[in-house]
């Protein structure tokens, strides 16, 4: 067989999405299991399929064992999914993490450490506890804690948050893949102390990552090039936020910031090459490489992407070592084989599907693609003269295209691979990648090259290690100059919203028959035509559902957020304070693929609900804004008006009965004034297929009292926001409206804009359906022909009919 361990890999990679797609109890998987091996082992016939029946079972196993809480002491059975304050004992199972974030110009620290449970703490009384949650402390914790650590920590645990929209980050699920099921939040640094067991001498990595920072650090400037250095040669992530963040994610270039395959590759070719020059055999090359290679992934922490990686360049060695030829794509099925084995849950992390994607795509697409390239790029060569009679001009230009050839082969190769997984993940398509890959990646590799030499010189003299530095900081140098020029080119990059998954078992199946030749045989062209025009239907086909598709997505009391189909486009009611826009407004609209914002309605005046406008004109800047004509003098809506104004942005100012985007106004009447700016809020009354939506704001009780004088229609939905001088939706006002459904758009901070316990009870005494995004999470309605389908966050949905007759 040419390639062993690739359909053993697929089939326990199989079996494991099977647990997660179709579950199932731990004992009927164990059993079925046992009983097909006994039956592959039994059988003279059929052998094949029970063997790849057993190793997708076993995959199914893996899983399971992972997510299943089988003993008594586990967490999930302690705990459920009520959140406690309580206090454990256990080991610090990772380097603890600094995560920096920036809010109104101040960063802001946080901690997070994971934690080995040993021991649970609930009412004074101490009881046996296994698993591992996730700690996080607000600020810096002290140097007494380290990987390895026994530590007694105090806080609030409960489970991790799930995604705050559609399609966005799905915290619990990231840590549930890990084997992480809870987190546990703290305060103060007396919530952390040593336990009992404490150490003393931190680990190796411990020792090791600081001493290396300072060498690394050693006569350079304090500024974001030389913290980026280090981030790249050790991991270091607390550097990697915001605008750096950023540029680096657009460019498609962030990858070099993680001890990933392209360190560890660039590594190995850096030992290889020295052991080469001391005339090294190739097995001896393996036997030297490998250990290192460890060494320091252990050094820097044994980081999850450095051990993967670690794992595939040992595969390789390992076939240097025994004189085994060489095969990329089966080399890469048995290091995912290894790490699934061990951890089934990293199949499903990004990391893991962009890694070995994008090798895969290598090994599949890079021979052809580069071929083809060459024949382009690369100079033509006489047929009739020989190799050695070439003019040396000829083979001088040759070499540097040649080059160029390859690199644009593996950057086109990675990409059309990883492209899924890209917008699947990130929500990004990014096609600078290529160009910024092609300049990103040598110099990264020439940034690594001096960060070793420079350890290495450190110990024959410092100044040495001084002058490597200064090299390495003007490659860095040039890597973030380059990527945030790339990462500003028009149409270098825009948002995706991401397709059904069929259309993607689509195109991989295109894909690897047109890399493997399948395709261009004469009994697969017919089939691979077919299955090329099926796939780009589909695409068109998703295209057009998603462009007419009708929805609204009130964001947990921010904002509200309005797909309109064809006519007249997305749509966003106000946008939240700088946190709210930076954290759920943008990331929410780029993972349903705006880039640009036709239209945003500034229904709230105030700066809690308009503050992130800045924000939001730097990444997804609005055609049109529409606010009320009676704007007071709050801070938010001048901002608003200003910043539209000094861009060139057109600005609608709109009354009672005059309409926007496809919406009626309510309210407010020209020239109405009102002593709170709450009831300025603009009301807004739309017909969506035959369900009436009315958007209150936070009108107060003077605004209501006249908006019910001037009439309002019948409507089916209402949404509102939580006033914080009054009562949101009065029973005179909602008595007019008579809706199937009423969302309060409730916020958890200030607790001022929390709905009060007396004003929940009064709604759901009417009898009506009442959900609040502060418990239900951000709130979708999606429009069809018979009706609207609402869901939440928090799983709950309801079905809206819409009437025979129309209003």
């Amino acid at each position: 067989m040419q390639r062993p361990s690739l359909a053993p890999a697929l089939l326990f990679a199989l079996g494991i999405g099977f647990d997660l797609w179709v579950g199932g109890a731990l004992t009927w998987i164990l059993t079925g299991c046992g009983a097909v091996l006994a039956i592959a082992a039994l059988s003279r016939a059929g052998k094949e399929v029970w063997l790849a029946a057993s190793i997708v079972l076993s995959g199914w196993l893996a899983h399971a064992l992972q997510r299943t809480p089988y003993a008594p002491t586990d967490l999930r059975v302690l705990i459920g999914s009520k959140p406690e304050l309580v206090s454990v004992l256990g080991s610090i199972d990772d380097t603890p993490t600094l995560r920096v974030t920036e809010r109104h110009g101040e960063l802001r620290a946080r901690t997070m450490v994971p934690i080995r449970v040993k021991a649970l703490q609930r009412e004074g009384k101490w009881e046996a506890a296994t698993g591992t949650l996730m700690a996080s402390h607000r600020g810096v914790l002290g140097a007494a804690f380290f990987r390895g650590q026994q530590v007694v920590v105090s806080g609030a645990i409960g489970v991790p948050p799930g995604p705050a929209a559609e399609h966005l980050f799905d915290y619990r699920n990231y840590l549930g893949h890990q084997g992480i099921w809870y987190t546990l939040n703290t305060e103060h640094p007396d919530d952390w102390r040593v336990g009992p067991e404490a150490r003393s001498n931190p680990p190796l990595s411990e020792r090791f990552l600081p001493w290396a920072q300072g060498v690394l650090m050693r006569g350079l400037p304090d500024d974001e090039i030389t913290r980026l250095i280090v981030a790249m040669a050790l991991g270091w992530k607390t550097p990697l936020t915001g605008e750096i963040d950023e540029a680096f994610m657009k460019s498609g270039t962030l990858h070099v910031f993680a001890i990933s395959g392209l360190h560890i590759g660039l590594i190995a070719w850096i030992l290889v090459q020295i052991l080469r020059l001391m005339r090294l055999s190739r097995r001896w090359c393996g036997i030297v490489a490998a250990p290192l290679i460890w060494f320091y992934v252990a050094a820097t922490g044994w980081q999850p992407s450095a051990v993967r990686s670690a794992i595939m360049s040992s595969v390789v060695l390992a076939g240097w070592i025994l004189n085994r030829p060489g095969d990329l794509l089966n080399s890469l099925a048995l290091s995912g084989w290894i790490i699934l084995a061990w951890d089934p849950g990293q199949l499903f992390q990004a990391s893991f599907q962009l890694s070995f994607g994008a090798v895969a795509g290598l090994a599949l697409l890079g021979p052809p693609i580069e071929q083809r390239l060459v024949g382009w790029i690369r100079l033509p060569r006489d047929p009739f003269l020989p190799v050695e009679l070439e003019p040396k001009w000829r083979t001088m230009v040759n070499l540097p295209l040649g080059w160029v050839a390859e690199s644009l082969a593996v950057g086109l190769a990675a990409t059309l691979s990883s492209l899924p997984l890209t917008i699947h993940w990130f929500h990004l398509v990014n096609p600078v990648s290529l160009l910024a890959n092609l300049l990103v990646v040598p110099l990264s590799g020439f940034v690594l090259m001096d960060n070793f030499a420079s350890v290495l010189s450190f110990w024959v003299h410092p100044w040495l290690a001084e002058v490597f530095n200064a090299s390495g900081w003007l490659w860095m140098k040039g890597m973030v100059s380059f990527s945030r020029w790339c990462a500003a080119l028009p149409a270098g990059n825009w948002s995706v919203e991401p397709p059904p998954w069929g259309w993607w078992i689509a195109y991989y199946l295109t894909l690897i028959g047109v890399a493997s030749g399948g395709l261009a045989k004469g009994r697969w062209r017919l089939a691979g035509s077919l299955a090329v025009t099926l796939t780009v239907l589909a695409a068109v086909a998703t295209w057009i559902r998603h462009v007419r598709e009708l929805k609204i997505t009130v964001l947990e009391g921010d904002a509200v957020a309005i797909h309109a189909g064809w006519n007249p486009g997305e749509q966003l009611l106000d946008c939240g304070n700088e946190q709210s826009v930076r954290r759920l407004v943008i990331p929410f609209l780029q993972a349903h693929g705006v880039n640009r914002l036709p239209l945003l309605i500034a229904t709230r005046q105030d700066k809690r609900h308009l503050d992130g406008i800045t924000n939001l004109l730097e990444e997804i800047p609005p055609r049109q804004v529409a606010a009320g004509t009676n704007t007071s003098r709050a801070v938010g809506i001048r901002s608003v008006l200003e910043l539209a104004k000094q861009r060139g942005i057109p600005v609608e100012r709109v009354a009672r009965g005059q309409k926007v985007g496809g919406w009626e106004v309510l309210h407010p009447q020209a020239g109405d004034s009102f002593g709170s700016d709450e009831d300025q809020s603009v009301v807004l009354s739309g017909e969506f297929r035959g369900i009436r939506v009315v958007w209150l704001g936070n009108l107060g009780r003077p605004g209501q009292k006249a908006l019910l004088e001037r009439g309002v229609p019948q409507a089916d939905i209402v949404v509102t926001g939580v006033p914080v001088g009054s009562e949101p939706l009065g029973s005179p006002l909602l008595q007019a409206f008579r809706p199937k459904l009423v969302v309060a758009a409730g916020e958890h901070y200030p607790a001022s804009a929390r709905l009060k316990p007396t004003t929940r009870e009064r709604l759901l005494q009417t009898g009506i359906p009442f959900w609040n995004t502060e418990s239900e999470g951000s709130v979708t309605l999606r429009f069809r022909n018979d009706g609207c389908e609402v869901s939440a966050m928090s799983g709950r949905t309801m079905e809206i009919r819409r009437e025979a007759e129309s209003r």
